[in-house]
């Protein structure tokens, strides 16, 4: 996500530490797809699918206190 680290978790409960998608790649291995979810709010963008895992992925958020 635009150079900010994400975590990325699989199917299986692994997780990977990315900066770019092409990281992702590069540590899984595999061509890459989007993984888009339904939501009240409409189609949404949640993850990717690498090689034979597919990944949601997680950034960190910041609130004031």
């Amino acid at each position: 996500m635009n150079g900010k680290s994400v975590f990325y978790v699989d199917q299986y409960g692994r997780g990977v530490h990315a900066s770019t998608v092409k990281e992702l790649q590069r540590k899984v291995g595999g061509r890459v797809a989007k993984i888009y979810s339904d939501t009240p709010n409409g189609l949404k963008h949640v993850g990717y699918v690498v090689g034979s895992s597919w990944f949601k992925m997680y950034a960190a958020v910041e609130i004031d206190a």
